[in-house]
């Protein structure tokens, strides 16, 4: 939430702000999270003396009442799963990694004007980023063209690896990684052909070159790339998607080809500890374990009901 939009101390006590809060720290560390804890005995202490809501108060005594009874959740939220489940149908697959490339072929149609180009290749850029390298918000946010970005040499055909240094990280780990040629080809057109769209003439060609400026070169804000973002995925796709969400999607999509292997996506997101990786991602495996299970007893109800083929014995003294 911008800070300048937070007027007031008494604003972090709203209902609507402590969801937002809680569902921050729930995500990132689980409702046994003592920092969030902290916060909302002094929410509680903010709505019963500052704003003079007993019963606001009380409802945040609740929730931290909740939170501290031991009830604690592992894995994404439900909302999160829930968004995630669509991708268990292959043609959602599909339209998601083929996007970038969609995007792109309207946007060199000729059909558009040059800003509305620019916009589509921007968020085919950031896609195909997220999608091949799953970072935080903040670090796609931040990416600068020169620094962050090394080439093997000039010219085309160079290898060109991602390196984001850890004190921009949220683990303070470093991020490297070689980008694939395609994804790369993308970028550097974006770069030749239509980044320039975004920032105003007196301020081209100065200070640092980030790789999704705003009119004067600085970054484009976190918040409101993401919101561009989403709206795109919500447009092309009818999916509400948040950007986090292609970290958990390429975990998702990983392990249900590669069961067992969490170790390789603990790397691939940072995780330093592998039990992490392991409660947000377990119900990947899940569910797959239902599916196979589900198909070895539907396996033996069709045995169940087949005709048996072993003929009668007749019994002794029986007529023949």
């Amino acid at each position: 939430m911008p800070t300048e939009e937070i007027t007031t101390i008494g604003m972090l006590a709203h209902r609507e702000s402590v969801d937002r809060i809680c569902d921050f720290f729930i995500e990132r560390r689980g409702r046994g999270c003592q920092q969030l804890h902290q916060f909302l005995g002094i929410l509680r202490l903010i709505a019963l003396r500052d704003l003079g809501d007993r019963e606001r108060a009380d409802w945040i005594g609740r929730r931290l009442k909740r939170l501290s009874a031991g009830h604690r959740r592992f894995g994404m939220t439900e909302k999160n799963r829930r968004r995630i489940a669509v991708f268990r149908y292959p043609q959602q697959v599909r339209d998601l990694l083929l996007l970038p490339y969609r995007l792109l072929k309207r946007a060199e149609s000729g059909a558009v004007q040059p800003m509305q180009a620019a916009l589509l290749v921007r968020a085919a850029v950031a896609i195909e980023l997220e999608i091949m390298c799953p970072i935080r918000l903040q670090n796609l946010s931040e990416l600068n063209v020169d620094t962050d970005f090394v080439r093997s040499r000039a010219g085309k055909g160079a290898a060109v690896h991602l390196f984001i240094p850890g004190k921009r990280t949220k683990n303070g780990e470093d991020i490297e990684l070689e980008l694939p040629g395609q994804s790369m080809a993308l970028i550097d057109l974006y770069l030749a052909k239509h980044r320039g769209q975004f920032i105003a003439p007196e301020h081209r060609g100065r200070g640092s070159r980030f790789l999704f400026p705003t009119r004067d070169g600085t970054a484009k804000g976190a918040r409101n790339l993401a919101a561009a973002l989403c709206s795109v995925l919500l447009r092309e796709l009818g999916i509400n998607f948040n950007i986090h969400l292609f970290r958990h999607l390429s975990c998702f999509l990983y392990l249900r080809s590669h069961p067992g292997q969490i170790d390789v996506m603990r790397r691939v997101l940072g995780h330093k500890d592998a039990e992490m990786t392991m409660r947000f991602y377990a119900h990947v495996e899940q569910s797959d374990a239902f599916r196979m299970f589900d198909a070895h007893v539907l396996h033996l109800r069709d045995e169940a009901l087949r005709p048996s083929r072993t003929k009668a014995v007749p019994r002794r003294g029986a007529r023949r």
